[in-house]
């Protein structure tokens, strides 16, 4: 996909979810026991009722999965602002000496808040999903890991 494409894409997508309002979205699921699949699909279903495309909804089926993967789109690139930060990009926003708020490249920042947002969608709409795991006595506790 061309990277301008991809840009635009990203775009529709970061106004679409920042457009949601959370008073707004219905709950769907206070059950915390209920298939991945069926926690998946529902969460699909709720992206699609509010017109946010391109999340990735899926439930892995590998051996012991607890959680319910969410992937975002990622913009292009060529949003990374090299003169506001001279790293790279994927090193944009990691914990390397100097790094501030103030400083932090631009997309990063939205491509964040939009992760904050979805995270926030998803908790409004399944309340009791909020990963409260205690490692050593919960290990069937279902969460939401969003990347």
């Amino acid at each position: 996909m061309p990277a301008a494409e991809r840009t635009t894409r990203w775009a529709e997508f970061a106004a679409a979810v920042q457009n949601v309002r959370l008073a707004a979205i219905p709950v769907y699921r206070l059950d915390r026991c209920a298939p991945r699949t069926e926690q998946a699909r529902q969460a699909r279903e709720l992206f699609r009722r509010l017109g946010v495309r391109g999340v990735s909804v899926t439930a892995p089926r590998y051996s012991q999965a607890h959680s319910v993967d969410v992937r975002l789109p990622r913009p292009g690139d060529d949003e990374h602002d090299p003169t506001r930060w001279p790293y790279d990009h994927s090193r944009c926003c990691g914990q390397q000496a100097g790094h501030e708020e103030s400083t932090r490249c631009p997309a990063c920042a939205q491509e964040d808040a939009t992760r904050r947002k979805v995270e926030a969608i998803l908790y409004a709409a399944f309340p009791n999903h909020r990963d409260r795991s205690e490692y050593e006595s919960d290990h069937f506790d279902f969460c939401w890991s969003i990347a």
